[in-house]
């Protein structure tokens, strides 16, 4: 028997093989998923300038409706008293809840209604500079100084180079609250007897306890504050042509706490939390705590209370809040 073909058939088949085996395989790379984020962060598609999701159902990241940073997911836990962005997220046992007996005497709340009053480059008065950096989501920059006579030069220095520039005051009109803490008390003023009056006299003890709470050892000192009061850092001194440096690190830290802002307000998202706009254009970030014939009770996180009238609202918040009426079949 001739086995000449046989082996050739046997030899083609291993060729084959072999061949199969040499040969260089294309690797395709896998099909990419469409992501749920739209690369539009103009604000417009997305929430606050970042890109926007739409998301159908809760998950452990985020909330309906709420986008989260690309800097980082939010926490799977979302408790009283969480920490996050160095903010505390504060417990519903410690708010002062709206009163729930409708009889009971509440003052209809201006912040909506009235026609928003010019504002000053450096508010006086603490806790109004708070509640302003609370509500806007703003760091606080309390500027400790000592005018007058004798007064400090240094802290004349950091005015003049500093604090009066137009590109300085153009920045920190948008991204600052600030709050001057004048240990001379300000402008002096005298009775016909040639002594203080009682306002200097009262400010400069003012500003003698604010320096004791935030433990000033000199003039000038800066101090920023979060919007949630706890201290994010302090400066001290000024010598000349600091400027640059000194504005660096205060846009560091506005650049810093405006992200953990967003974190923390969407955070708070998940608790019921949000902006609402008056049509005065003044905003307040609260929770809707009661609703009655039109009336408001909006709680900030500090428990400070607002009632307000739906018709001072935004057009935007009345939409919502007919959508949240209709839901419930009211």
């Amino acid at each position: 028997m001739n086995k000449t073909p046989f082996l050739f058939l046997v030899a083609a088949l291993l060729l084959v093989a072999c061949g199969d085996l040499l040969e260089v395989r294309t690797i395709r790379p896998k099909a990419q998923k469409s992501s749920k984020f739209s690369e539009n962060e103009s604000g417009v598609a997305g929430i606050n300038g970042y890109a926007s999701a739409k998301i159908k159902k809760e998950s452990e990241d985020i909330a309906v409706g709420i986008t989260p940073e690309r800097a980082g997911y939010l926490p799977e836990e979302v408790g009283d008293n969480v920490v996050v962005g160095d903010m505390k997220l504060p417990s519903d046992d410690d708010f002062e809840w709206a009163p729930m007996d409708l009889k009971t005497e509440f003052k209809l709340g201006d912040k909506f209604k009235n026609r928003p009053t010019k504002k000053t480059s450096w508010v006086t008065s603490y806790q109004e500079a708070r509640r302003e950096s609370m509500r806007e989501g703003k760091p606080l920059l309390i500027w400790f100084t000592k005018t007058g006579s004798p007064g400090s030069p240094m802290c004349a220095r950091l005015q003049r180079e500093v604090f009066a520039k137009a590109d300085f005051e153009k920045w920190a009109k948008e991204k600052l609250v600030r709050l001057k803490v004048d240990a001379t008390g300000g402008k002096r003023e005298v009775d016909e007897f040639g002594q203080l009056t009682g306002s200097v006299t009262a400010r400069r003890k003012y500003a003698e306890r604010l320096k004791k709470q935030f433990n000033v050892l000199g003039y000038p000192t800066l101090v920023v504050l979060q919007p949630d009061g706890a201290v994010y850092t302090r400066e001290r001194g000024y010598s000349r042509g600091e400027k640059s440096e000194l504005w660096g690190k205060l846009k560091n830290a506005a650049l810093t706490i405006d992200h953990n802002r967003g974190v923390w307000e969407r955070k708070m998202a998940k608790r019921g939390y949000r902006k609402w706009m008056g049509m005065n254009d003044e905003v307040v970030f609260a929770k809707l705590t009661r609703y009655h014939n039109g009336n408001l009770w909006l709680t900030e996180p500090d428990g400070h209370v607002i009632k307000t009238s739906q018709k001072y609202l935004s057009k935007n918040d009345r939409g919502w809040i007919i959508a949240e009426k209709e839901k419930r079949g009211l």
